[in-house]
């Protein structure tokens, strides 16, 4: 199956299925031509869930860098289709690498390129980001990420969201992680919690009336 970024995923709809899929990337040129860095190409998608009326937007994103990001924010802006950027669930890029960010890693937190800045600015209240990977470092010991450089911008996002920034890794603890399990309902997007107890674990979920 061949989808042209900008266009639909073919044989879902929100009026049949309760869910779309809207192609941000890769761009024809960067599978036409000479490609060396495969995640160039990395498939990006926005995701909206319609439950009982209710919306909620997901941002499916690759291994991916700040220069195509910037690509999609750039042209989304273009073509006047801004709310294909909205989310309420944010899929942090590559691992939670800097490089999704910018260019530079920064001493304690990175600071984004003004258009990944921009994208991760349209997230809506109570919004979720979600690194999946490894446990969040305490130090630059390994190069590979995650890098807590970027986590720490995350983590500000979600803040200012009143949202929450969770790693794969780390739910519901380091020592012992377990499955994320995320709901979308009348509510939007809520984040089961996981109850552990000794020698077993059980999971609930009461989420609250999503304002906005």
């Amino acid at each position: 199956m061949i989808t042209d970024a900008g266009k639909l995923v073919p044989g879902y709809s929100l009026l049949n299925d309760g869910v779309e899929f809207f192609v941000h990337s890769p761009f024809a040129i960067h599978v036409d031509g000479e490609l060396i860095d495969r995640n160039e190409s990395s498939l990006i998608l926005h995701a909206t869930f319609e439950y009982n009326g209710v919306k909620t937007r997901l941002m499916l994103i690759g291994d991916t860098t700040c220069s195509i990001l910037t690509e999609i924010v750039e042209t989304t802006k273009a073509h006047n289709n801004e709310q294909r950027l909205e989310w309420d669930l944010f899929d942090v890029p590559h691992h939670c690498s800097y490089k999704a960010l910018s260019d530079d890693k920064g001493k304690d937190v990175t600071t984004p390129v003004a258009e990944v800045q921009w994208l991760l600015e349209q997230g809506k209240n109570r919004g979720i980001i979600v690194s999946s990977s490894k446990p969040i470092p305490s130090n630059d010991a390994d190069n590979q990420p995650p890098h807590r450089q970027a986590a720490n911008y995350y983590k500000k996002i979600a803040n200012s969201i009143d949202g929450k920034f969770v790693v794969t890794m780390e739910h519901p603890t380091i020592s012992s992680p377990s499955p994320m399990i995320i709901t979308i309902d009348q509510f939007g997007a809520t984040l089961k919690k996981i109850i552990q107890s000794v020698g077993s674990a059980s999971v609930i979920s009461r989420p609250a009336h999503r304002a906005g």
